[in-house]
C-alpha cells in the first residue's frame, strides 16, 4: 500500500492488511538476517492476572510444538539447519526474535508463522510446565543467588514478576489457558516486521508478504487503562531473608539502591559509568583486599530506557559465615561514592570499555534490529548510539549520583 524511505538506508512498507516492514540493508554480517515480529498488546495493558498467563505463554512458545508435531519432532524434521526462535512480553507487546542464515530466512520465516498461526498449546505441553515448574523450585530451592531474586521479585511484587517466577504458577497453568492468554497477540492490534542484515529490499517484502503480509486484517485492540509501570514502593525498609537448602558453605545478597525511570542521554551515560564504577570498587575491596567473597557484580534492575522505576544492585555470593561482615563492606564502598568522588584515573578507566562496547553495538545487527523493532521514533533511535557515546566521553564526577 504504501512504501517510505527514512534515514539510514531503512525503508518502511505498509501492506494491505496493516502489516508494516522495516527494512534495512547492511554489510556487517554477511550471510546472516536478524528478524524482528512485535504484536498485539503491550504488556502493561494486561490485568496482572492476564500480564502473567501472556508471559508465561510467551516464554514457552517456541518450545510447544506446532499443532500436530511436537518441539522433539520439530527437531527431527529441521535436524540440519537453525530454526531457532525467542518470545518475550514486553511493553510494546509480544516480541519475537531469531537470528536466520540468509539462505534459510524464509523456511525460518515459515517455520515461526506455523508457530503463531497454529501453537502447539496441547496436553503434551502440561508435562513440559510441570518441567519447569520443579525446575523452578529447584533453582531457588538449592541456589543462593536465585533464592534471593526470586524473594525479592515475589516481596514487591507479587501479582505481577513475582507471579511469573513462581513455580506454584506453572502448576495451575492449563495449556488451554495459555491458548487463550496468547490468542489477543496472534490476531488483534498492530503488527510490525523487521528484518536487518544481508536480505536485499525486494526479498524482504517477497517475505512478508508471504508470511504475515498474507495473513487476514486483524482488527484494532481494546484499549484499556495502563497499568502504572513497576516501582519499588512496595519494598520493605528492612532486609528480605531467605534460606536455601543448596551448600551449606553458600550465601547470596543483593543490595539495592531504587531510583526513578532514567531518561535524559547524559543521565544514562553517567548510570553505565556508576555501575561499572561501583563494581571495581566492590571487587577492590571484598575480594582483592579481604577475599571474601566470589566475583561481586554491579548491574541494573531494569533497562536504561524502561519507563518503569529501575534499582542499582550489588550481588555478592561470600561463604556464609561472612555474609553480615560482606554486606556492610559493599554498604561502606557505596556510602564512598556519596563522600568522595572517584578520581579523573578512574573515571576514564570506566569509560574506555564503555565507548568500545557502544562503537560494537553500532556494527551490530542486532542491535539496529532491536533498535527498529522499538515503537519509539526511529530518528530518535537512530542517533541514540552518537548521543550515548558523546555523553560517555563528557560525563565528569559531577554526573555521579547514588541514592542513599
Amino acid at each position: 500500500m504504501r512504501r517510505e524511505v527514512l534515514a539510514q538506508g531503512v525503508v518502511r512498507v505498509t501492506f494491505a492488511n496493516g502489516l508494516v516492514l522495516k527494512h534495512m540493508g547492511t554489510e556487517n554480517a554477511p550471510g546472516f538476517v536478524q528478524i524482528r515480529i512485535r504484536m498485539g498488546p503491550g504488556g502493561r495493558e494486561l490485568s496482572p492476572e492476564a500480564f502473567v498467563l501472556a508471559s508465561a505463554a510467551a516464554a514457552v512458545l517456541p518450545a510447544a510444538g506446532v499443532e500436530g508435531r511436537s518441539f522433539g519432532a520439530l527437531q527431527e524434521l529441521n535436524a540440519e539447519w537453525d530454526w531457532d526462535f525467542e518470545a518475550s512480553l514486553s511493553d510494546a507487546g509480544l516480541v519475537v526474535s531469531a537470528q536466520s542464515f540468509a539462505s534459510q530466512t524464509p523456511a525460518h520465516m515459515a517455520v515461526i508463522m506455523t508457530h503463531l498461526i497454529t501453537p502447539g498449546f496441547d496436553a503434551e505441553l502440561a508435562d513440559s510446565l510441570a518441567l519447569l515448574a520443579a525446575s523452578l523450585e529447584q533453582e531457588a530451592r538449592l541456589n543462593p543467588v536465585e533464592a534471593v531474586e526470586t524473594a525479592f521479585a515475589r516481596t514487591i511484587w507479587p501479582d505481577t514478576a513475582g507471579a511469573a517466577a513462581d513455580p506454584d504458577t506453572y502448576r495451575r497453568l492449563d495449556p488451554a489457558d495459555l491458548r487463550a492468554a496468547l490468542t489477543p497477540f496472534l490476531t488483534t492490534g498492530p503488527v510490525e516486521l523487521t528484518l536487518v542484515g544481508d536480505i536485499s529490499e525486494d526479498d524482504a517484502v517477497l517475505l512478508a508478504a508471504r508470511s504475515l503480509g498474507a495473513r487476514p486484517a486483524r482488527p484494532p485492540l481494546r484499549r484499556g487503562p495502563e497499568r502504572p509501570p513497576l516501582d519499588y514502593s512496595a519494598a520493605p525498609s528492612h532486609p528480605i531473608e531467605v534460606t536455601h537448602q543448596g551448600p551449606a558453605g553458600r550465601s547470596a545478597a543483593h543490595l539495592y539502591w531504587a531510583r526513578p525511570p532514567i531518561g535524559p542521554i547524559p543521565e544514562q551515560a553517567a548510570t553505565m559509568i556508576l555501575i561499572d564504577l561501583l563494581e571495581t570498587a566492590v571487587i577492590e575491596e571484598t575480594r582483592r583486599r579481604q577475599g571474601r567473597t566470589y566475583s561481586p557484580t554491579a548491574d541494573l534492575d531494569g533497562n536504561l530506557d524502561d519507563p518503569h522505576d529501575i534499582a542499582l544492585y550489588v550481588e555478592v555470593t561470600p561463604e556464609a559465615a561472612r555474609l553480615d561482615e560482606v554486606v556492610e563492606t559493599v554498604r561502606q564502598a557505596a556510602a564512598g561514592f556519596v563522600a568522595a568522588p572517584p578520581s579523573m584515573e578512574a573515571l576514564e578507566q570506566a569509560r574506555r570499555p564503555l565507548l568500545a562496547l557502544i562503537e560494537a553495538a553500532r556494527r551490530s545487527d542486532a542491535y539496529w534490529a532491536s533498535a527498529l523493532a522499538n515503537p519509539a521514533d526511529w530518528d530518535t533511535k537512530r542517533t541514540e548510539l552518537d548521543r550515548l557515546s558523546q555523553a560517555v566521553a563528557t560525563v565528569s564526577y559531577t554526573h555521579l549520583t547514588l541514592p542513599t
